[in-house]
């Protein structure tokens, strides 16, 4: 595997394991406490921001499979 390759995989895990850290309660209070915003703020933009890295990696990836 190429290393190009293993950094759109790596793209798409760590968006997939910020989606589903930003439905638990744990994970929020804890950012909350280093980001004090407020908290259905918080959630959105960990929400969307690992939705982004899942996007970007999976057009990464289809690019190069596309070429």
């Amino acid at each position: 595997m190429k290393l190009g390759t293993f950094f759109r995989m790596l793209l798409i895990a760590f968006g997939l394991v910020i989606s589903f850290l930003s439905f638990q309660g744990w994970y929020i209070g804890w950012l909350n406490e280093r980001l004090p915003m407020d908290r259905s703020r918080l959630i959105r933009s960990e929400r969307i921001f690992g939705f982004c890295l899942i996007f970007f990696g999976i057009m990464q990836t289809v690019k190069v499979l596309i070429y």
